[in-house]
């Protein structure tokens, strides 16, 4: 449960990819095939929640170049093969991207007609249900143990970008600006609006 090395307590790094590779050992001895196998499960892990996640969002065939373009990214097979914590936090950020998408957006209909996404709720909350929320903090707590609060704060910004975007103030609109400098100024506070104090908090 507390990792030590030379008999000292070993704080470098999360419990977490010490508590897999220590089950990893216990099935396959202590070898190198198991200290490096749970990244190579996680990294497959991260592969099948991308699929799931363009399948959501796109089509099954945008789900699967996805999944194919992560698998042979060169950085992430590097990843997936290392005992490092950067696949168990890779995979815990995808996931709980997943299920934020999953619970969050509509399936999409098999028409032949291709159709935005559309959001499962109307009111454009985080979570639709109590139980998606539970979900998606335990992969975050999970993500914390792989690697610090980084495993919270990085899908947390990613997600919480999202809502920003997605529940923007209106813009008024007073007419066409006429100089390139009131268009850049128009296209900037634009751009900004999500960042309005009263909106971000």
């Amino acid at each position: 449960v507390v990792p030590t090395f030379n008999e000292e307590l070993r704080d470098a790094k999360p419990v977490l990819l010490y508590w897999l590779i220590r089950c990893s050992y216990t099935v396959f001895g202590v070898n190198e095939f198991a200290a490096r196998f749970p990244s190579a499960l996680l990294g497959l892990g991260t592969v099948l929640a991308t699929f799931m996640i363009g399948r959501r969002l796109f089509s099954p065939e945008v789900g699967l170049l996805a999944g194919i373009i992560l698998a042979t990214n060169v950085m992430f097979e590097v990843a997936s093969h290392a005992t490092t914590p950067d696949a168990s936090l890779i995979f815990c950020t995808t996931l709980g991207l997943m299920v934020f998408v999953l619970t969050t957006f509509k399936p999409r209909s098999t028409a032949a007609v291709r159709t935005a996404p559309s959001l499962r709720i109307a009111g454009h909350y985080f979570c639709p249900t109590w139980l998606a929320a539970v979900a998606l903090y335990a992969v975050f707590g999970v993500g914390v143990l792989a690697k610090g609060p980084v495993g919270l704060i990085l899908p947390t910004a990613v997600i919480g970008m999202f809502l920003l975007i997605l529940n923007l103030p209106a813009c008024e609109h007073a007419g066409v600006p006429q100089n390139w400098l009131e268009r850049l100024k128009k296209r900037a506070h634009g751009s900004l609006r999500c960042f309005v104090p009263g909106h971000f908090f």
